[in-house]
Parts: C-alpha cells; sequence; structure tokens
C-alpha cells in the first residue's frame, strides 16, 4: 500500500513474504554470540504513476488512485545476516566485534513518469523500464574498550577499526515517450519492446580507524570525546565513460558533555562531523540505482534541561545542521538525483 498526504492509494497491490531468525548462544558468561537472518521479497507489485508539475504550475488536485499500467509490476528481494560477538577479558578489557552483509536484488521495475503537467492534467507521459539490478554490502568491525576508575571517577577508553565494501550493477534502462496523457486518467497502454543497453559496474571501498575516551563523575559530570581517520574509495565502471574515481580521507570527530550545574538543572551540548551513507538515486532519476556519493555532514547543539518534578523535564535547545539531501535535476524532461547542501538551525522548547 502506497500514501500519499496519510491517504491510501486503491490498487497499489503487492505480495510480500518475510522470514527472520535470531540466534543466540552464551557459552560462558563472558562471551555472547549472536547471529542473524533476514530476507523479504515482493512480488508483483503495482507501480504507481509519479507525477512532476510545470515550472509555471501546480498540478490539478486528483482522487487518489492508481492509475498506472497493469502490467508494469516491480519485483525484488533484499536479504540480510550477520553475527556479533561480545567478550569480557579480564582487567576490564570489553571485545566486541560484528560481520554484516546485505544485498537488495530488483528482478524488474519500471517509472511511471508524467512531466510538465499542466493546470488542466495534460502531461507528457514517459516510461523507463529498467533491467536486472543490485546493490551488495559487506561490513565488518571490532571495538576494543577498557574501564577504569578513580577517585569517584569512572574512565572509559575505545579503539575500534570498521571497513565496507559495497558493490553495485545498475543503468541500462530504456526510455519510451507515450506522448500527451491526462493526469488521474486510466489509459491502458499495450506494452513497449523496451532494449535494455550495457551497465555500470560500482564499487565503494570504505576503512575508518578511531579512538574515544568517556568520562563520568556520577551525578555531576559527562563528557566524550572521538577522532577518527576514514578512508573512501569508488570506482565507476561506466560502459562508454571509462573509470570514474572518488577518493576521500577525511579526520571525523565527536565531543559532548552534559553537566549538573544545579540540583534540577543539567546543561548540555555537541558537536559532531560525520560521513554518511546516501543510499541510491530513486527510480525515477536518469542516474537510478547509481550509488550516490558519501556525504559530510556537520552538528551543533547547546540546550539545558530543568526539572519541574519528577519523571516531567523542561527542555530547551538550540541546533545547527548541515548535512547534503536530494534534489531533482530536469535536463531534458528527465530527473537526476543529485546532493545539495541544507543547513538549519532552530530554537526548540519540548516538556517531557
Amino acid at each position: 500500500m502506497a500514501y500519499r498526504d496519510d491517504e491510501p492509494i486503491p490498487d497499489q497491490t503487492r505480495q510480500i513474504a518475510a522470514a527472520g531468525l535470531l540466534p543466540q548462544w552464551r557459552p560462558t558468561q563472558n562471551l555472547e554470540l549472536q547471529a542473524f537472518w533476514g530476507k523479504r521479497t515482493v512480488k508483483h507489485k503495482r507501480i504507481v504513476p509519479t507525477i512532476y508539475g510545470s515550472a509555471e504550475h501546480l498540478p490539478p488536485r486528483i482522487d487518489a488512485r492508481n492509475f498506472g499500467q497493469e502490467w508494469a509490476e516491480a519485483d525484488s528481494f533484499a536479504e540480510h545476516f550477520g553475527a556479533l560477538a561480545n567478550a569480557v577479558l579480564a582487567d576490564q578489557w570489553i571485545v566486541r566485534a560484528g560481520v554484516f552483509h546485505s544485498r537488495s536484488v530488483v528482478n524488474k521495475n519500471f517509472a511511471d513518469l508524467y512531466l510538465d503537467t499542466q493546470v488542466d492534467g495534460l502531461a507528457n507521459h514517459v516510461f523507463v523500464a529498467q533491467p536486472d539490478y543490485f546493490t551488495a554490502s559487506t561490513s565488518g568491525e571490532v571495538r576494543v574498550s577498557r574501564a577504569f576508575e578513580g577517585q569517584g571517577i569512572k574512565h572509559r577508553l575505545h579503539l575500534g577499526v570498521r571497513t565496507r565494501n559495497v558493490r553495485a550493477r545498475y543503468g541500462g534502462s530504456d526510455v519510451v515517450d507515450l506522448g500527451e496523457a491526462f493526469i488521474g486518467r486510466v489509459e491502458p497502454v499495450q506494452r513497449p519492446e523496451f532494449s535494455f543497453g550495457p551497465q555500470s559496474a560500482d564499487r565503494v571501498t570504505q576503512w575508518t580507524g578511531g579512538v574515544s575516551y568517556d568520562l563520568n563523575i556520577p551525578g555531576r559530570f559527562e563528557s566524550s570525546l572521538g577522532i577518527q581517520k576514514t578512508s573512501y574509495e569508488r570506482r565507476i565502471a561506466h560502459p562508454t565513460q571509462g573509470i570514474a574515481r572518488s577518493d576521500e580521507e577525511p579526520w571525523l570527530y565527536n565531543a559532548s558533555f552534559s553537566w549538573s550545574a544545579l540540583r534540577k538543572v543539567v546543561l548540555f551540548g555537541a558537536v559532531t562531523r560525520g560521513l554518511e551513507n546516501s543510499g541510491v538515486a530513486p527510480a525515477s532519476a536518469i542516474n537510478r540505482g547509481e550509488i550516490l556519493d558519501a556525504a559530510r555532514t556537520e552538528q551543533q547543539e547547546a540546550g539545558i534541561r530543568y526539572e519541574l518534578k519528577e519523571r516531567f523535564n523542561l527542555v530547551g535547545a538550540v541546533f545547527d545542521v548541515r548535512k547534503p539531501y536530494l534534489i531533482s535535476i530536469r535536463p531534458a524532461h528527465m530527473c537526476k538525483s543529485a546532493m545539495s547542501v541544507i543547513g538549519a538551525s532552530s530554537c526548540p522548547l519540548p516538556a517531557r
């Protein structure tokens, strides 16, 4: 079921099957092992059209209905599995490790696009068919922690390393112009004979190592400091443009504190710089299925928490967030997913 303004769209049907396992084993008091597996299969997913307005007009309101083609159905599956281990060693050493794998495969998919929609609902009807494509990711992490305390102060030191390898195959779509059509109307179209082209191969390799330190004076002060060095490499083998490369080696950091200035007053603050996965371009983009470049993000916040009564606090905070977001660029009546930077500042005063 799909939604538009929190309303269900009739005739957006699909068949979904999902299963999962989560076994755990604790052979000793100081060792815990856990594995997981999950799979989700989607069959016969009816494709709902996507409507784009023109530069001068918004499209008209239409009833919530699926007016797409009956033969436009998508099949896909996603699978995830991995294992975790926690071991408590002597002298308060703790080792945590994990390895994870996930893959997403789309066996067939379509994008039903209505472009440059006029005020009367007339639009350019374009259909995009995609050949099989996939994204697969394998990652692992090991973290070693040491806890110690003295004179009423608790300390914890963390050392960690993680790696990630992502592979993807995408592209080769065929675009068919079906002429003009009105949005909201069921107008059956005979399925075109699609002709797919060569695909791109995408690979991302990332290594990160870091250290962090936590300090805790119970009931008075808490703080955390961390720094990481990451190496990000991306290689794209285009069928016609050769190999494109993208490399980054940024320093990432985080710092936070919480201080009980008075009996019922807590001051807090944090600053973070990170490198986030940006996902893949959607089906309505001309670079559909492509892994988007990793995005650098920054966030700062500061605030105060006042305890009005037990389990009821008044919180005031200011924050500044800067991160890329997905935008659509429309050359030649099509859309390309890209990343732009947005900054947001706010001053909320929630009570909870």
